[in-house]
């Protein structure tokens, strides 16, 4: 009895606590204590009960949208960010106190530190949550992320670029407001940018896939029209292996929604093979299955770039990769020597 009537008392405690924050935030003048507030809330874990009782999240919003001090905007969208990730209850939580149109209108401010926790914070209250990537969108985020995404400092791309990925997936609604702000432009302004963060470029090119994976005929046609192979084909000659990964994985995707419509340059098609056998030299299991991919992909299109393979230096590689210990490195390479080796469509 003793033990719980202590438990009781302690979250009791926490919940006054919290409702002693909760008047704090109504004090927008007593900044410092709203800070102080901010990484209470954001470090002691409050649970859903703590959060309801004591009102703080609402007076948390609240002060969030009346205030102009970009540290305590800052400070608030750092803890909303935090009390989101803490479980999906708790983002739920989040995403109805009406956080949402005040994170997405700090997107527009010129702090950017401020603008780079606003997007993580969004992107964590509406992950895997359609409802929340639909209200994100109609609250006008996609202008404000599409202009962060260039941003030459790669942490400020790596969170826009996070809420971008949320947005792009299962709705061609939300990818046409994408391509309504820019998008292509913007995403053609960071895969050309030098010396581009690995991980800003992995991010943008899985942006690209689900963009093309998720977007209509005429969606995939303005991508297609884009033209990114060029560039595509660049990350394939980065040194980093995630990058190339990544990039042959978009190249095959790019492939598979243009070749149905729109002629492909076999000069390209054949550079992108070229570049993927002299990979073969990794013996990594990823190079195999993607050329094997592609080139089933072009022979259902009655593309034939067998020889591109069957001709090049890392043909050999192949050959003995057949005899591999590794037993899926062994059947893939079999597969392709047998499909160079057949016979001519």
């Amino acid at each position: 009895m003793g033990i719980k009537n202590s438990t009781q008392r302690k979250k009791t405690l926490r919940v006054n606590y919290l409702q002693q924050i909760a008047k704090v935030f109504s004090q927008t003048e007593k900044q410092q204590h709203d800070s102080a507030a901010c990484s209470f809330c954001s470090s002691c874990h409050p649970s859903i009960d703590e959060l309801s009782e004591s009102l703080t999240l609402s007076k948390m919003v609240r002060c969030l949208r009346d205030t102009k001090c970009s540290q305590l905007r800052l400070q608030l969208s750092s803890a909303l960010f935090a009390i989101s990730a803490l479980s999906e209850q708790h983002r739920v939580l989040v995403a109805q106190s009406g956080a949402l149109p005040c994170l997405v209108r700090i997107l527009y401010c010129d702090d950017l530190k401020t603008c780079e926790m606003a997007a993580w914070a969004l992107a964590t209250i509406i992950k895997n949550s359609p409802r929340e990537s639909d209200l994100v969108a109609a609250y006008g985020a996609t202008l404000p992320l599409a202009t962060l995404m260039c941003n030459p400092r790669a942490e400020i791309q790596r969170a826009a670029l996070e809420v971008l990925q949320q947005l792009s997936l299962g709705s061609s609604y939300r990818i046409g407001l994408l391509l309504k702000n820019n998008i292509l432009p913007n995403i053609r302004v960071v895969l050309f940018q030098p010396r581009s963060d690995p991980d800003v470029l992995i991010r943008t090119f899985i942006l690209l896939c689900y963009i093309i994976q998720e977007g209509n005929r005429s969606q995939k046609l303005e991508v297609i029209n884009a033209d990114f192979l060029p560039a595509l084909i660049d990350g394939l000659c980065r040194s980093e292996a995630h990058v190339k990964r990544v990039a042959a994985d978009t190249i095959f995707e790019l492939l598979s929604a243009a070749l149905p419509f729109v002629p492909c340059s076999t000069k390209r098609i054949a550079h992108v093979l070229i570049l993927l056998c002299d990979h073969l030299a990794t013996e990594e299991l990823w190079v195999l299955q993607i050329i094997y991919d592609v080139l089933v992909l072009l022979e259902k299109y009655a593309i034939d770039m067998r020889y591109v393979v069957r001709y090049c230096d890392g043909f050999k590689k192949l050959e003995e990769m057949q005899r591999s210990a590794n037993k899926e490195i062994s059947i893939v390479a079999i597969e392709i020597v047998e499909l160079c080796n057949s016979n001519l469509i």
